[in-house]
């Protein structure tokens, strides 16, 4: 890992959205560090934390970002384009280029090939992600009785993904995200505690509610 780099870009890259006034609710992760800018785009340094908790695409061994506010607009919509050049330009200047996995992510990787700032491997997951009507019907079930509920609450907040439930059904590892309409949280977790008995009452053990952080945020 090439710390010294991975610092400067990191350094560079907090200036720039704190000069442009756009770092609300953004991070930027390197060397197992982050800086986390809140809501109110005041940043803090966060130590042992790494992007690949937050996010699957993460690199470890260069720069991830996750952003929700201001910095979403200009890399997805390119408004204003002045600013989405400057921000990727920045990373040239270190040999790297950004490129996004999810709408509210970017990775930077090697302009030249480098092995050294390639992602580490992931290890692969035998758990069973639920889809809607997976063909389990017991489970199914549940799935759909949560979604049904979340999408008739108002949708009146910030985005949050990668939550749901982890659980072991018959001795196999699955999770059950609550598949609505919606990505605010309060729209599903008023159900939770309903939800984690009906997994209950069909014999799942195990049972782990997996809250993941908004867009990456603390």
């Amino acid at each position: 890992m090439k710390k010294e780099r991975n610092q400067k870009l990191a350094d560079e890259l907090k200036n720039f959205l704190v000069k442009n006034e756009i770092g609300i609710d953004t991070r930027i992760y390197f060397n197992e560090m982050c800086y986390d800018f809140d809501s109110n785009g005041k940043v803090a340094l966060l130590k042992d934390i790494k992007a690949s908790d937050y996010f699957d695409c993460a690199n470890n061994n260069t720069i991830s970002m996750s952003f929700e506010g201001p910095l979403y607009d200009i890399l997805n919509y390119c408004s204003p384009y002045h600013l989405a050049k400057k921000f990727y330009n920045i990373f040239k200047k270190y040999d790297l280029f950004g490129e996004q996995g999810d709408s509210w992510n970017l990775v930077a990787y090697s302009l030249s090939e480098d092995k050294e700032d390639e992602p580490d491997p992931r290890p692969e997951s035998e758990e069973v992600y639920l889809y809607a009507d997976s063909g389990i019907e017991e489970l199914d079930s549940i799935q759909r009785w949560w979604s049904q509920k979340a999408n008739g609450e108002e949708n009146v907040s910030s985005c949050i993904l990668g939550v749901g439930f982890e659980f072991l059904y018959n001795e196999i590892p699955y999770f059950m995200p609550p598949m609505c309409k919606n990505q605010e949280g309060r729209t599903w977790e008023s159900f939770i505690p309903e939800v984690k008995e009906k997994l209950k009452a069909i014999g799942a053990t195990d049972i782990k509610y997996k809250v993941w952080k908004p867009w990456g945020m603390k």
